[in-house]
């Protein structure tokens, strides 16, 4: 897995808060996916966060999102999956 990379996991943060509520409307579980981003932004504030443990909230992301419709929003999480990722998140 490539280097993770703060400035991307914070635009991804800030992407899902931000829209959040419209997710849930697409039928994204917004307590799980608070619960990951909760998860998320607790590892990231760590002097050396656990790649491992980011990585696998990123997939639980992935996977919690990808249960909604497709959807601009779903794809701009996609989008900042797959440049913290480097590839291999699907677009929808």
């Amino acid at each position: 897995m490539p280097k993770i990379q703060p400035d991307k996991v914070q635009d991804l943060i800030q992407h899902v808060k931000e829209n959040a509520d419209a997710l849930e409307k697409k039928g994204v579980d917004k307590e799980a996916l608070d619960a990951h981003i909760a998860k998320l932004e607790a590892e990231m504030k760590k002097p050396e966060p656990d790649h491992g443990a980011v990585a696998d909230t990123l997939a639980a992301i992935e996977t919690t999102v990808g249960k909604a419709e497709q959807n601009m929003i779903s794809r701009g999480v996609f989008q900042l999956l797959n440049q913290i990722f480097g590839t291999g998140v699907p677009n929808p």
